[in-house]
């Protein structure tokens, strides 16, 4: 899915940027999960497109937890 690659690539390459500027011992206390959702495709309005959003943002934290 093109989308999800696209997510997780953006999300790696802020860790990679942020770390090499703020160096390794923050990988332990940081970490980031993107919710992504595209308009129209996946919501008709802002409110279900945020709430999409942010509903697969916890998901990407839930099965990071997971280690999915």
């Amino acid at each position: 899915d093109m989308d999800k690659i696209s997510a997780e690539s953006v999300s790696k390459e802020i860790e990679r940027t942020f770390f090499n500027e703020m160096g390794e011992e923050f990988k332990n206390i940081i970490d980031l999960s993107i919710g992504q959702a595209t308009f129209p495709d996946d919501a008709q309005t802002f409110d279900e497109l945020l709430s999409l959003a942010d509903n697969n943002m916890y998901t990407v934290k839930y099965r990071k937890r997971l280690k999915l």
